[in-house]
Order: structure tokens, then sequence, then C-alpha cells
């Protein structure tokens, strides 16, 4: 497996180096060879396997139908949201996206350092849009993972939509980790996907609680890399301010490969971070013209 890079420390020995744990966060790329055959429901169509172009233009179009079932379904338009349904049915459905998102890409994963959070260990994570209920199986001595998502393909993967799920009832059912992998961009509607940066603080530990272990509140972002290279709305100076002031006061780690933007942010804590905070649609300085995408995350306040 690999890792996100990171420059290149000494090898040689010494005295006062301690091993540290590590904690892998999953994307969908991880996941790929054991997702294709473990959770395909909709044979992949060769041009998948044969055009990387014909992928790249499907994957655009998924994207187009998706906004426009957002749009049908919020106007009540049952006949053309049935058949657009029908039309990303025919393409492969949710199943091949997340595998024709992630093609051409190496296995990577992002390893948390842990050598400030030792006393904390089990981390509870939450892992969002999971293909697979095994993901962190080598990991369950030291991770209790709880895999959710929107059209589950295993039994183990508990059907939720995170936006609708409830925060927990108490702080014994908190997560230190939340992550989302390639989820909030196949949101389609702009304000919704604002939601899903907002809602992980709901499910993190508060700071204004005192719990029997600290936690270190994190959130584990991967997007594709267009939604903040190319977009007209969203660059990856805009993710970051827009992340501060929601009051994830930390990008952590980042890395762009060449088709995936991964983000590692630690909220503060504060219960009222990014109150009355808001994030409008608008077209960024030097992001003119045509050749773009319209990618967009839109805050409302709160």
């Amino acid at each position: 497996m690999t890792t996100i890079p990171t420059k290149r420390k000494s090898t040689k020995p010494s005295h006062h180096r301690h091993r540290r744990k590590l904690i892998p966060v999953t994307t969908q790329a991880t996941r790929k060879k054991a997702a294709a055959s473990a959770t395909s429901t909709v044979p992949i169509p060769a041009r998948f396997k044969k055009s990387s172009q014909e992928t790249a233009r499907l994957i655009r179009r998924f994207h187009v139908l998706n906004k426009e079932l957002a749009k049908c379904r919020a106007a009540g338009d049952t006949a053309r949201e049935t058949d657009i349904c029908a039309e990303m049915q025919e393409m492969g459905g949710l199943d091949w996206y997340q595998k024709a998102s992630t093609l051409g890409q190496n296995p990577s994963l992002t390893e948390i350092p842990l050598s400030r959070h030792q006393d904390i260990l089990p981390f509870r994570l939450l892992d969002v849009g999971a293909l697979l209920p095994t993901n962190y199986a080598a990991y369950s001595s030291w991770i209790r993972a709880t895999p959710i998502d929107l059209n589950p393909q295993h039994p183990e993967i508990r059907k939720q939509d995170f936006l609708k799920m409830a925060p927990p009832a108490g702080d014994g059912e908190r997560f230190d980790v939340v992550c989302l992998s390639l989820v909030v961009n196949f949101v389609g509607d702009p304000v919704d996907r604002g939601e899903m940066l907002r809602h992980p603080r709901s499910f993190l530990h508060p700071s204004t609680v005192i719990t029997p272990r600290p936690s270190p509140r994190l959130l584990y972002l991967v997007l594709p890399l267009p939604c903040v290279t190319n977009s007209r709305y969203m660059s990856h100076e805009h993710l970051l301010a827009m992340m501060r002031s929601l009051g994830y006061v930390r990008c952590i780690r980042h890395h762009h490969s060449t088709k995936l933007a991964y983000y590692l942010f630690e909220w503060s804590g504060a219960a009222g971070s990014g109150r009355g905070i808001e994030w409008r649609k608008k077209v960024l300085e030097g992001r003119e013209g045509g050749g773009r995408n319209n990618f967009c995350v839109v805050v409302k306040s709160d």
C-alpha cells in the first residue's frame, strides 16, 4: 500500500526515535480490487476497460445526470426522474461510477501519526459511503469502524443517508474520525454538499464536553481532482478557507494525485464554530471562461 507523500526522513538509526502507530484511512481506490468481486451487481461495460477518454466522458455525463436528478426530485418531476435513473443504471449505476472514478489510481491511503494520541485507542471511525464492511478488519484491535452507505451492497453495511443521520445521543457514541471519500461530489445539490461538510461536526467530540479520553476530531475528505483544480466555483485555497470558517482549524495534510484530492482536517471542537457563515455560488477570480466544470459547494447560514 502507498501513502500520501511526505518529506523523506533520515534513515540513520536514532536511540530517541520511537515507533509510532499509524491509522490507515482508506479511499474507494484502496477498495477497488476487493469491491470489484464482492460488490458488483451490474456488469461493467466493455468501454469502461477499453477507453479512458470514453470513461471520462461517461463520468462527466453521470455527474450531469446526478445534478438533473436532484432538480427533478425537488420539483416532483417523477417522469423525468424515472428516465434519468434508467440511464444511470444502464451506465452501471453507482457501483460503476465509484470504480470509474478511481480507474488507474494506485491503492492509496492516508496514515495519520498517532504519537500524540496513544492514550485514546481504540479509534471510533465513521466510514461514510463504504463499499465493504471489512475495510478496517485488519486493524480491529485499535479501530472501531462503522460503515454506512446510501445504497449498501453488503448486508453488514448500514443503509443510511448521512445527511439525515441523527447525531449521537451520548458522548460515548461519538467518533474520532469521519471519512467522506468520494461522496460529497456525488451529492447533486451544492447546498447539500455544504451540509455534508458541516454535518460531521455533530458526530465528533466537542471540546466543551469532558470525556474519559481526548479525541483528535478528524475529518478525512476525498474529492475528484478537477473539483478543486478546474472548477469555476472551487479551488484548493477556496476549500481551505471554507473549511476554516466551519471550524476545521487545521489542514493536517493534503495531497493531489493524478485524479484525486485528499484532505485531512482537524475540527476545533467548538460547538458554535461556523455559525452565521455563508459561502455563496460565485465564479472565482481567474476561473472565468470556458473549459471548466461547475462543481460548487454552498454553505448557508445556520
